[in-house]
């Protein structure tokens, strides 16, 4: 499924994954895993397809680079999960919750 999604700051096209259970507790974020920048939305796991740009402006391009509002650029590693607030932090705290 190819879906354009349009809400508040979020602009992008995703293309939804199979859903593994262990995301319906994970609030809507953004995770690296297996190299893709993946998007989880209400409990379903997506492939993001272009940059997102977060609540505070920070932007979260394709490739895991994180364009901060203060100018630093981190990268998200594998399995890191950024909440669309844009703080980060190890997936497998978000799926413990």
């Amino acid at each position: 499924m190819h879906e354009n999604i349009t809400t508040g700051n979020y602009d992008f096209d995703m293309t939804k994954l199979d859903s593994n259970m262990e995301y319906r507790n994970v609030k809507d974020g953004i995770v690296i895993q297996g190299g893709q920048l993946k998007i989880v939305r209400s409990g379903k796991l997506y492939l993001l397809n272009n940059p997102v740009t977060l609540k505070n402006g920070t932007i979260v391009l394709t490739d895991g680079i994180i364009n901060m509002t203060n100018g630093s650029t981190p990268s998200l590693k594998e399995d890191d999960y950024i909440d669309m607030d844009g703080n980060i932090r190890p997936l497998q705290k978000q799926i413990d919750n």
